[in-house]
Parts: structure tokens; C-alpha cells; sequence
């Protein structure tokens, strides 16, 4: 992509805090999540219409969710390992 005047357009990184994904009282549940993506992308259309976009989140609060999950079922084997939780919600929050 090349603007009209063959200079390359401004590269923009954008890193969205995954507290971002829900607001203070906000459950941290699947609607909400992808309620609060749609409205970023929203705003962040325009400046990607305009520039080279590299987009970037955070994952702890969704980690925690998981892990909390996963050692509520340690005792049945299902204890999860960090590095395993990290890669299934970086996976989903791309997804949104």
C-alpha cells in the first residue's frame, strides 16, 4: 500500500490493554468481550483506512479467568499449565 504520492503511509501500533475487552463491572464474559472489540475496531477503522495498522492486546484478566477454572478441576487432573492458558486466550482474543 502506497500512498498517492509513492511514500509509504505511516505505521501505526496500536496495543489495546486487555481491560479494554471489559469495563470496570463488566462481566468478562463472551458478549462482553466481543461487544467491546467491535467498538474498538470501529474506531480504530479510520485510522487503519489511512495507515499501516499492527494490532496488539493483552491477555491477563482472560488468563485469570482460566485459571481459576482450571484449578477449580485440579483435583480431576485438569490443571492446565500457564504457558497453555496464555496461548488458548491470546487464540481467542484474536479471534474476536
Amino acid at each position: 500500500m502506497s500512498a498517492p504520492d509513492g511514500h509509504q503511509p505511516l505505521l501505526v501500533v496500536v496495543a489495546v490493554g486487555a481491560n479494554a475487552l471489559a469495563r470496570r463491572g463488566e462481566p468478562l464474559d463472551w458478549p462482553t468481550q466481543l461487544s467491546s472489540a467491535r467498538r474498538a475496531a470501529v474506531l480504530l477503522a479510520p485510522l487503519g483506512a489511512t495507515s499501516r495498522m499492527v494490532l496488539t492486546h493483552g491477555n491477563g484478566p482472560q488468563v485469570g479467568v482460566l485459571a481459576l477454572g482450571a484449578a477449580a478441576t485440579a483435583s480431576t487432573g485438569g490443571l492446565v499449565p500457564l504457558d497453555v492458558l496464555d496461548a488458548e486466550t491470546e487464540g481467542m482474543i484474536g479471534y474476536l
